[in-house]
């Protein structure tokens, strides 16, 4: 029993109090080089949302627990003191609820169109397997170490057996490669334009139906008939295509344009455009007999169209495969992969996920200013109106820079814009941590200040014999 009061004491000491700040204080001036040299995402990984890092803060809560316990400093006398070491636990609380119960992430809206979602900030691993028209799912956030120290394992059971899905490697800066064999399935590589000037590149496999939204891709298999289709096919040794709608054709080269009619093939070559219903397919690289290979870049930044790429393992009653889910990690939804394993179908994605909201935001206007005489933006606003069904709401609100929309306890900032000033980025905040917080930091400095005014606080003491 008194070894146990012996530790209990050394625990709640002021010296121990020391050690912890010093540990914290170090762990997090480390965390800043590391993100510095290696992104937010590692430092995220090692130290901020590390399990370790936790653990500091809750024995250094603790501690502070305890040494207003032993020095019963709730009596009058020592208020200053106590308001100093309860507003750490008040911060700490504040920390808590944003850690576990808060989030940010984009909306994206175009003009005269109404969004009741975002991607959120914090990336995830998702997991969706199907069987028999059954869908199981699993997410985890999960950030991911640039500098190694990843580990990552879930099970999923469908039907009592457990799809294992294990972590392997993580690519910092991965590129797809096509690669000809002899032995190898048509495979193309393709750059797609949508509407807002979103750009994003695609592989195409044998036999694979990619859903851009608006239209389906497909590469030698029939594509569903419930919306518009670019059905490419190989024939005679080459590429053709064609859709259900009347698509455009456009010649780079002799800078021609024609427009195909439905259901008539055309040439599927490389410096042709083909567009259909907004989306406009521009092919790169066309492979008769190939596959796709994951290649490590070694250069010492990722640009803003690089990915990086999570190599995951899959295993299903005694089937192994390894899958590369290509992604940018926070703020990004990652590009799903899809594979089959014996009698079930396995969707993965590491990113960026979709979260729904209460209400929506419907975007009015778009409205940029810039400096005379110059293409510089000095200003930009979104004109919103607020929607909200359930409690029969419409608010009209403008949003521009220091002025953000407060609403349902969400912010939304303005972020940034579409490149034909259509559309509005905005960021958005859910931060149920904000009054502990801010109620912490006050009691701070009143601690503090009442400490110096205290006349026989060490601090009142010193002035007083100065």
């Amino acid at each position: 029993m008194e070894r146990v009061k012996k530790i209990f004491s050394i625990f709640i000491s002021i010296k121990f109090s020391i050690i912890l700040f010093v540990i914290l204080a170090l762990s997090m001036g480390i965390a800043t080089f590391i993100e510095n040299d290696f992104g937010t995402e590692t430092a995220r990984a090692l130290v901020y949302d590390a399990r370790w890092f936790e653990l500091l803060w809750i024995l250094f809560i603790l501690n502070l627990s305890g040494n207003i316990f032993r020095y019963k400093m709730w009596e009058l006398k020592k208020l200053p003191i106590f308001l100093f070491h309860f507003s750490f636990i008040l911060i700490f609380f504040g920390a808590f609820l944003t850690r576990y119960f808060g989030y940010e992430g984009i909306m994206h809206i175009r003009e005269g169109q109404a969004v009741y979602q975002m991607v959120s900030y914090d990336p995830f691993i998702q997991i969706l397997a199907e069987k028999d028209g059954k869908r199981f799912y699993k997410e985890k956030k999960i950030f991911i170490s640039a500098i190694g120290g990843n580990r990552f394992e879930e099970k999923i059971y469908i039907e009592g057996e457990p799809l294992v899905v294990k972590f392997k490697d993580f690519i910092p800066i991965a590129e797809k490669v096509i690669v000809e064999k002899y032995d190898g399935k048509p495979v193309l590589s393709l750059k797609i334009r949508k509407k807002g000037g979103v750009t994003e590149w695609i592989y195409l496999k044998d036999g694979e139906i990619k859903d851009l939204g608006k239209i389906y891709l497909t590469l030698n298999k029939k594509p569903p008939l419930n919306k518009p289709y670019f059905f490419i096919r190989v024939k005679n040794g080459r590429f053709y295509i064609n859709s259900n709608y009347s698509f455009i054709y456009f010649d780079l080269q002799k800078d021609k344009k024609e427009k195909v009619k439905a259901n008539i093939e055309k040439k599927f070559e490389s410096n042709k455009m083909y567009a259909l219903a907004g989306v406009v397919i521009i092919p790169e690289k066309l492979v008769l007999n190939g596959d796709i290979e994951i290649k490590q870049k070694y250069k010492p930044v990722r640009e803003e169209n690089e990915f990086s790429a999570v190599i995951l393992e899959l295993s299903y009653k005694g089937e192994r495969k390894k899958i590369a889910l290509f992604g940018r990690g926070i703020g990004v939804k990652g590009i799903p992969e899809t594979v089959e394993l014996k009698d079930i179908k396995v969707t993965t994605q590491w990113g960026s996920k979709v979260l729904e909201l209460p209400f929506g935001i419907y975007l009015k206007d778009f409205v940029l200013k810039r400096y005379p005489g110059s293409e510089k933006a000095s200003s930009y606003e979104s004109h919103v109106l607020v929607i909200d069904e359930k409690n029969g709401v419409k608010l009209p609100y403008r949003i521009y820079m220091n002025h953000p929309l407060e609403y349902g306890g969400f912010k939304f900032y303005q972020s940034s814009y579409d490149q034909d000033e259509k559309g509005t980025i905005l960021s958005v905040n859910y931060d149920p941590g904000v009054l502990p917080t801010y109620a912490g930091y006050s009691l701070l400095i009143i601690g503090l200040i009442l400490n110096l005014l205290n006349p026989t606080s060490r601090a009142g003491r010193l002035i007083k014999n100065l």
